[in-house]
């Protein structure tokens, strides 16, 4: 637990510890207190930069990692992983900004195992998509492919990222 007071007092037989994080001053490790908590609790680890849509009220979709606590007046009766469904959650988020080049040249991946030359996908986009190498480096920005280099050139391997 970490706290932001001046003087902190002794929690159930545990001394606070200074901190030196940015808004606490404080934090108590190991406290052992039970709770008449009942509800559900997520706890999330390792936040992927390039999603943050809200930096000040993160979504559970923005981390790799993702787990939902079940507690019942204190004690845990559920631990699910849901790692998987945020990872949908963020493949249905990116389908819904695309635009309408990067949701054909995603389809045009997908259809191929994930993988076209830049040649292949210029051709396939010639009369539906302008600026294909522009539409490709926004979408290697937003993690939906990859390619060496900032800029595909014209020998370069797109493939979709999982």
């Amino acid at each position: 637990m970490d706290i932001n007071i001046e003087k902190p007092i002794k929690i159930n037989g545990v001394d606070p510890q200074p901190e030196q994080r940015r808004w606490f001053k404080y934090t108590y490790k190991n406290l052992n207190l039970k709770t008449k908590f009942t509800g559900r609790i997520l706890l999330v680890k390792d936040r992927i930069d390039n999603i943050i849509i809200d930096p000040w009220n993160p979504r559970p979709m923005e981390y790799v990692k993702v787990f939902e606590i079940h507690v019942e007046n204190g004690n845990i009766t559920l631990i699910k992983d849901q790692s998987g469904e945020m990872e949908k959650a963020r493949k249905q988020s990116y389908m819904e900004n695309l635009s309408e080049g990067e949701k054909f040249i995603f389809e045009s991946l997908k259809n191929n195992n994930g993988i076209l030359s830049y040649k292949a996908i210029q051709e396939l986009c010639k009369e539906k998509v302008g600026g294909v190498r522009l539409v490709l480096k926004k979408m290697k920005e937003k993690n939906i492919i990859d390619y060496e280099g900032e800029i595909p050139s014209l020998s370069a391997e797109i493939k979709l990222k999982n």
